[in-house]
């Protein structure tokens, strides 16, 4: 999907050349895994005879790990994660996970924040996420005046990502 209108990729001005180092790539590849699943038959039907060595890889919500769990638990763990931000105990926190990229529009996520922050101060924000964009989003941070509102943390796994969404009382999507 590097031709889409919302890639971040410069790919999607050079068609032609994308197309002929892609063929090239993929005919050394053992294997090529695609998340999409209309992109993948697009390859197997563009490609025939790699067609066996296309497979496509779901990257959608796991309900075994994602889940909302017992409200007790749930509070344990709200508990733990402002002892740990150095919140209040009653603190509203919001989350993002993500990537630190264009295509999620990061200087959105903190202009939204900003603004949710100015009619409640007690809102703090956890970015949990790396990427290009993270010097920007501390850049913004500070200009906002929003340091002491917003905490960034590196990439989780995938339990702890779903207990932080446990912990939390927003998740907050800013993607293009």
């Amino acid at each position: 999907q590097l031709r889409s209108a919302g890639s971040e990729s410069r790919w999607r001005l050079a068609g032609p050349l994308l197309d002929a180092l892609e063929a090239r790539a993929f005919a050394r590849m053992a294997r090529i895994y695609v998340v999409n699943q209309q992109e993948a038959e697009r390859y197997r039907r563009r490609y025939p005879r790699l067609a066996g060595r296309i497979g496509f890889v779901p990257n959608w919500v796991d309900d075994t790990v994602f889940g909302p769990g017992p409200e007790s638990e749930r509070a344990s763990l709200r508990h733990a994660l402002r002892a740990r931000l150095g919140l209040p105990a009653d603190a509203p926190v919001v989350l993002f996970a993500g990537r630190l990229e264009r295509q999620k529009d990061p200087g959105l996520l903190i202009e939204a924040f900003t603004s949710l922050h100015r009619r409640d101060p007690r809102v703090a924000l956890l970015v949990v996420g790396a990427g290009g964009l993270r010097r920007m989003v501390e850049e913004r941070v500070e200009a906002n005046g929003m340091g002491g509102a917003v905490r960034l943390q590196e990439p989780v796994t995938r339990r702890e990502l779903a207990e932080l969404m446990n912990a939390t009382d927003c998740l907050l999507i800013t993607s293009a």
